[in-house]
């Protein structure tokens, strides 16, 4: 059985505890107003999955306990930076499953997310987790974490905890965007988190996640990663690895942030369950299913 030893030895990887503070999270103190104010990450699309450049504040409703909060702003994030992060499973279940090109096609996706001066950072994960290349614009770097991520499989599944891990910390104060693209079948086995537990660390950090699985998954497996999806404002992919990534570089470009206010009945609570709607014809959006006040 493989290891991942040679893998972090190779770039410097060290692994990563349960109470480690990483990558998006960034910790800060808010005030009476902000608590009153939230922001939550939107992606608008047309009919063929383009995204839509000119959506307006007016065009959206979010109801909230069957009552509508006030939309005080929507502000497209298309030319801001982005954060992404690639979360490879590594463990037994992996092992085969990828297909050709698997490599190079992850790659051409991180030269298309570093575009507007964004960052990258690549992790690995079994029953424990990896941090393999940190956040950089070093392509090369990344492209080197790529490889030698996926040059092993073993040892169980903690997808949730390698979620949870990645985002436990306060909410995020940075203008990047935060998207984090999953590899894995989706069939934990071995995380002490819960899904709901590592979906609402994602919320925090306004964070979106795109889970990416490769030939047949089972149902359990399925149902857990369109789970993550809807609850951040994702999309579950189970296609080809080109159309999978191609279609998440391309919704990058319809990424909103929208300001909302909470009902007042709900301001005091910190997970708040949310339905958006969009009155465009022709225009879908995707957002988290709740959001997050500190």
């Amino acid at each position: 059985m493989l290891a991942l030893a040679p893998l972090l030895a190779s770039l410097g990887g060290v692994a990563i505890h349960q109470n480690a503070v990483l990558l998006f999270g960034h910790p800060r103190e808010a005030s009476a107003t902000e608590t009153e104010r939230v922001v939550v990450p939107l992606t608008a699309l047309d009919e063929h999955d383009q995204p839509v450049l000119d959506l307006h504040k007016e065009d959206i409703h979010v109801i909230e306990h069957k009552r509508e909060c006030e939309v005080e702003s929507l502000v497209s994030r298309a030319s801001q930076p982005l954060s992404v992060g690639l979360l490879i499973d590594v463990s037994n279940s992996q092992r085969g499953r990828r297909p050709p090109g698997y490599e190079h096609t992850i790659s051409m996706f991180l030269r298309k997310s570093l575009a507007n001066n964004g960052m990258a950072f690549v992790a690995a994960f079994n029953d424990k987790q990896y941090l393999v290349a940190d956040l950089t614009r070093d392509i090369s770097k990344l492209h080197a974490a790529v490889h030698s991520a996926l040059s092993s499989s073993s040892g169980g599944t903690a997808l949730y905890d390698a979620i949870y891990v990645a985002f436990h910390n306060e909410p995020s104060t940075s203008n990047s965007r935060n998207v984090l693209v999953v590899f894995s079948d989706f069939l934990d086995n071995a995380s002490e988190h819960t899904r709901e537990e590592a979906v609402q660390s994602a919320l925090r950090s306004h964070t979106i996640i795109f889970p990416v699985a490769f030939g047949q998954v089972a149902q359990r497996g399925l149902a857990a990663a369109k789970a993550l999806a809807i609850e951040t404002g994702g999309s579950y992919f189970s296609v080809d690895s080109n159309a999978a990534l191609e279609k998440i570089a391309s919704s990058m470009a319809g990424l909103y942030d929208l300001t909302v206010s909470p009902v007042p009945a709900s301001r005091h609570r910190v997970f708040h369950r949310v339905k958006i709607e969009c009155d465009r014809e022709g225009v879908k959006v995707i957002a988290p299913a709740a959001y997050y006040t500190p």
